[in-house]
């Protein structure tokens, strides 16, 4: 949490979009299978912000691009390509139980 905050929230959230940008140069999504990016994804990228959520309200343009973010290091895509995806991702975000 900055020390100084500025009137805009989504300048205070910044820093957890670029925290999880610069995780994400390490990863190579190619060559990891599915299950190992939802590994990735539950334990790394998902609790990344949990302590900020908790302290401070995030923007709703904030949480779309954290999602946005997740949802691209899964489907192995990037703002230059647009590839087809088979399952939508609001089915893809429900829980295991759910299907």
């Amino acid at each position: 949490i900055p020390l100084l905050m500025h009137r805009s929230r989504t300048v205070n959230c910044q820093p957890i979009l670029d925290h999880m940008n610069d995780k994400l140069q390490g990863w190579n999504s190619k060559i990891i299978n599915q299950a190992g990016k939802t590994t990735q994804l539950n334990s790394v990228l998902s609790t990344m912000s949990s302590y900020h959520m908790q302290v401070l309200k995030l923007p709703d343009t904030t949480i779309h691009q954290m999602v946005q973010i997740q949802r691209n290091y899964w489907w192995n895509s990037s703002p230059h390509h647009n590839n087809k995806h088979f399952i939508s991702w609001n089915k893809m975000r429900l829980p295991k139980r759910l299907g």
